[in-house]
């Protein structure tokens, strides 16, 4: 296990192991064959005392080691793959690891190891510089066309005191595929725009075609309101109406306290006329009358041609 470690921390925990199991079997050779020679007596709670030091050393040993059944490494690949950025491990100037999303964004299917290209023929040379943490904008070629992609870089650089061989941490994010998102954005919010302002339209338009319904059909209910409550030779309100206003006015008032005058008026030989001048002259002399009796009576007046040449003559309160 010691020689066989890359890792500096599997290492000394490799050593800390050996001289652990090393110190125990020195002890147990002395506890047990030396000990009881020497003195004949053998002390049960002093050696199960004893053995608990290197056991306890042995022990941690074991757990620094990961030999529980935990794969750290194999977790941190595992999470670098799951990573929505692409992952790129630098060792000694050369790739080491790189997670699937790399392939995605230079644009090559191959292996997650590329040994036969460094880093430098990949990356620029400004990410390789001392400093330890930086994050810029790069326009990196594709490995497989000539063709180059906008990537946001941010390295993180691990130095030789810590517990790993020092080595880099390249994230890369493909600014393009943002752009392209935005895009995407702003060509929905303009579709919006333009279905909210055709919409809009459509609703003005249908407004204003209920608001002509509308008001055509008050018109049409107010002519036929007029013709059915008035007399078409003259103006005046017909029987009908005369019959309908008469009867709520009385029933609207107050016997002692209102007064209602109605005049009744009958034009005396009008038959006459129509015989010996003829219907259009009849008519034109009702019409004159009618023009007559408006101009005669108080302005709360209700006139009415109740028959051919008969009127009547509501004046309320007076």
């Amino acid at each position: 296990m010691y020689f066989n470690s890359t890792i500096k921390r599997d290492k000394q925990s490799s050593l800390l192991l050996i001289l652990s199991i090393s110190a125990y079997l020195v002890y147990v050779f002395i506890t047990d064959i030396v000990t009881p020679k020497i003195s004949g007596v053998y002390n049960l709670n002093s050696n199960f005392i004893l053995s608990i030091i290197p056991i306890a050393c042995i022990y941690y040993a074991i757990k620094n080691l990961d030999l529980l059944g935990i794969n750290t490494s194999d977790l941190l690949l595992q999470a670098f793959d799951k990573s929505p950025e692409a992952i790129c491990l630098i060792y000694n100037g050369k790739i080491k690891y790189v997670n699937n999303m790399f392939f995605n964004i230079l644009g090559e299917k191959g292996d997650k190891v590329l040994p036969s290209k460094t880093a430098k023929n990949i990356f620029p040379k400004e990410i390789f510089k001392e400093n330890k943490f930086f994050s810029k904008i790069f326009k990196l070629k594709k490995l497989d066309s000539p063709e180059t992609v906008n990537v946001l870089c941010n390295k993180f650089q691990f130095e030789e005191n810590s517990a790993y061989e020092p080595f880099d941490i390249l994230t890369i994010l493909d600014i393009g595929i943002v752009h392209e998102s935005q895009k995407k954005i702003e060509n929905i919010n303009k579709n919006l725009e333009k279905l909210i302002k055709e919409s809009t339209q459509k609703l003005e338009n249908i407004n204003n075609e209920l608001n002509t319904e509308i008001k055509r059909r008050i018109d049409s209910e107010s002519k036929m309101l007029q013709i059915s409550s008035t007399d078409p030779l003259t103006g005046l309100y017909n029987r009908r109406f005369f019959s309908q206003i008469s009867h709520n006015i009385i029933m609207d008032s107050n016997p002692i306290i209102n007064r209602h005058v109605v005049i009744y008026l009958d034009l005396d030989n009008f038959k006459n006329i129509n015989d010996t001048l003829g219907h259009t002259t009849g008519d034109e002399i009702l019409k004159k009358i009618s023009s007559r009796l408006k101009v005669s009576v108080p302005d709360t007046s209700i006139i009415s041609r109740v028959g051919g040449d008969e009127f009547f003559n509501i004046c309320k309160k007076l």
